[in-house]
């Protein structure tokens, strides 16, 4: 840096000549958030009132409250789905001849018995032939599919892909879930896909917790920015609304849209899904404004109580004061009943 080369060639040339090694770099960070709280108090104010106090003390503001809690719901729910895939893998594919009769015994009892989860499952090769199935794939298959190739590429990991509609109500939706498996065929053990269409009803469950409303709503998308869940997908469908803050979203973990939105984001582990959270300014300042009413009413009213509570001290202090002064008074008249 400039300074270091000041340094070396002028003001410590000596000492540079003879330990070199010792000259590197060090910086303690810019002071950015110290110049905006004592500059600019009005907009310091602002910030906090907006994503609170965190700022002052860390260049990086934890991720709000609410999607910590739907981020973590949602990979409580992905660290489910890992392990059905995995226990159909090892319990059942991995351990009995796909030619043989118990195998499609087993895997159709495990299947049956998750038929609120599962809506089909199949195990392809590696040249993507279908080996075995149970119940109807939502589409024709491709070989060429993310699906069938982000699982042979990753072997170690379960594969997220994309959503697909199996009941013309819109009400089914299933998401394609794949992952690389070695299975038995004739006594023979060969590489193959597994892939199992997941009923996504209990991620929605999930995200419609958090109560949507125009102005302050999630949505879900996978690694290629479609959408997994969105509480306003019809209308979407319908052409009546257009989701604007994705591009925003993608940008940082925390951005504002047009000066009107505030908008977070956060990663679902390995899945490439993404939570995004989005908030109306002005409904947060609202929010923030009637926050601090009560927090002013509660002062007043603690300064209330604590008046008449010293109001009362005082008179039990004065009043017999006051007594004695009235009966020494007496005395001065002669009054001495």
């Amino acid at each position: 840096s400039l300074h270091t080369e000041i340094l070396e060639k002028n003001e410590l040339n000596n000492f540079y000549e003879i330990y070199p090694e010792k000259f590197n770099n060090k910086t303690n960070g810019i002071t950015f958030r110290r110049w905006l709280m004592h500059c600019n108090h009005e907009l310091t104010d602002l910030i906090e009132d907006l994503i609170g106090d965190g700022f002052k003390k860390d260049a990086i503001e934890k991720m709000d409250r609410q999607t910590i809690s739907l981020a973590q719901s949602l990979e409580n729910e992905v660290s489910e789905v890992n392990s059905l895939v995995n226990d159909i893998y090892y319990q059942n594919i991995k351990k009995y001849d796909c030619e043989n009769v118990q195998f499609k015994t087993v895997m159709t009892q495990k299947i049956t018995n998750e038929s609120n989860k599962i809506y089909s499952i199949s195990l392809y090769d590696m040249n993507g032939n279908r080996v075995w199935n149970f119940g109807e794939s939502s589409s024709g298959f491709d070989n060429q599919q993310s699906w069938f190739e982000n699982a042979k590429k990753n072997t170690e990991t379960t594969q997220y892909g994309h959503r697909h509609l199996v009941k013309s109500d819109l009400s089914g939706y299933v998401m394609d879930i794949s992952r690389y498996v070695e299975y038995i065929n004739a006594g023979n053990i060969r590489s193959g896909i597994l892939l199992m269409q997941y009923y996504t009803e209990s991620i929605e469950g999930i995200l419609d917790r958090y109560q949507n409303q125009k102005s302050a709503y999630c949505y879900l998308t996978d690694e290629s920015k479609s959408f997994i869940y969105h509480p306003f997908e019809k209308r979407i469908a319908s052409g009546l609304y257009k989701e604007k803050t994705v591009t925003t979203a993608f940008k940082n973990n925390r951005s504002i849209h047009n000066g009107d939105w505030l908008v977070e984001r956060k990663q679902i582990g390995y899945t490439g899904w993404n939570i995004v959270v989005v908030n109306s300014m002005s409904n947060l300042l609202v929010e923030n404004r009637r926050f601090h009413y009560i927090i002013w009413f509660i002062l007043l009213l603690v300064g209330a109580i604590l008046i008449l509570l010293d109001f009362q001290v005082f008179r039990n202090f004065t009043d017999p004061v006051y007594q004695l002064l009235a009966t020494m008074e007496d005395f001065g008249k002669g009054n001495y009943n």
